[in-house]
């Protein structure tokens, strides 16, 4: 007989009208079956067991025993061939804790209920993380195509977890590192919005990794808040001219103007036909990732690029492969290699440079580069 027409058999058995002689044979039938290791369905034992039971409430008593205590007797001779199958062994505890009430025998119950606990745990928690990787995973490839409404509604789910009473010192780990990689995608879903970003907040056990980022996530959002880069090059034009305008009359020291050629530090208008650049998924087996960004000031004065100021330790820059302050005549292009240490970065990633010039310390551009490491 097939294990197909065997299984079958055992279910069409074990019917409402089965007969102490026929439920004993059933009995035996399944635990042989599963003593040869023959795959029997989660179902098919349930039903058996339901079978017994029903029969043991309405006739008494089988070979001297109560029904019941049978029943527990014979769940307690399938568990040690369930090994393996936790969502099955978690339902014959179940089975059986309640039968144990059914007769009174409470200190039974109460164990096998901690039984069917300690059971599920590690597969709840196996699901557990199989799903909250899912979700970060998925948030990740919504991000990177854009659809960052989607995502932040993914990375929130994945952060409402409950990791922190994870008693599994490995699962705790691998939940917590999730966390932190969802923690790092909704900020960056949340970069330039700043009240959503003034109410986002993570555990305490991880703001040592989130805590710098969020705080640099919102300077930059309070600096774009009070500086609004214009987008297009006339409008640049347009604000430089009102700029300058309104330093017509200021006294300007001329024997600085002279010991710095005439360089005046005014807020010029720095061009460059791509201010952020998406560098789309890389491996995390590569140590850094680069770009070069060419500035042109097409504003009416020069200026002076005193320093520049990342978004994190792992972003940094250098102007035509010289020392700062650097300064840029009227029509004059310069070469801004922006470069990101990809080490510790995992996930959805957007780090920035701001270009700030001098004497005003503004930022005359904002360098980006976005996109996900993948490990």
């Amino acid at each position: 007989m097939s294990p197909e027409k065997l299984e079958a058999w055992l279910v069409g058995e074990a019917a409402p009208d089965i007969d102490a002689l026929g439920l004993r044979r059933l009995q035996e039938t399944l635990l042989d079956t599963l003593r040869k290791g023959i795959f029997v369905t989660d179902s098919a034992v349930i039903h058996i067991v339901k079978a017994s039971a029903r029969y043991a409430s309405s006739a008494g008593a089988i070979e001297a025993e109560t029904g019941i205590d049978h029943v527990r007797r014979f769940i307690g001779m399938l568990l040690p061939h369930t090994y393996g199958r936790q969502a099955l062994q978690a339902q014959l505890y179940s089975l059986r804790a309640g039968y144990a009430g059914y007769t009174g025998d409470y200190a039974s119950e109460c164990k096998d209920l901690d039984s069917a606990i300690q059971v599920l745990d590690p597969l709840r928690i196996t699901i557990d993380i199989t799903r909250q990787e899912n979700l970060v995973q998925y948030a990740n490839k919504l991000y990177l195509l854009r659809d960052h409404g989607r995502a932040e509604s993914l990375y929130m789910e994945a952060l409402s977890y409950d990791w922190a009473k994870v008693r599994d010192k490995t699962a705790f780990d691998l939940l917590k590192d999730l966390y932190i990689q969802a923690g790092r995608g909704l900020i960056q879903c949340r970069r330039g919005r700043l009240d959503d970003l003034r109410i986002t907040y993570f555990y305490p056990a991880v703001m040592d990794e989130l805590g710098a980022e969020l705080r640099n996530a919102i300077d930059e959002a309070e600096s774009d808040a009070a500086w609004t880069a214009p987008s297009k090059p006339h409008e640049q034009i347009a604000a430089t001219d009102a700029a300058n305008q309104s330093l017509k009359g200021a006294a300007v020291d001329k024997a600085g103007d002279s010991a710095s050629g005439g360089m005046l530090g005014s807020i010029s208008a720095l061009t460059c036909p791509t201010l952020e650049v998406d560098f789309g998924e890389v491996s995390g087996t590569l140590l850094e990732i680069s770009n070069r960004f060419s500035l042109i000031n097409k504003g009416e004065t020069p200026i002076v690029i005193s320093h520049f100021a990342p978004s994190c330790d792992c972003a940094s820059a250098v102007v035509n492969g010289n020392r700062l302050p650097v300064g840029v005549s009227v029509g004059e292009q310069i070469d801004v290699d922006v470069t990101v240490d990809l080490g510790g970065l995992y996930g959805a990633a957007s780090k920035y440079i701001k270009v700030i010039s001098e004497p005003a310390k503004t930022p005359v551009a904002i360098l980006k580069l976005t996109g996900a490491v993948i490990r």
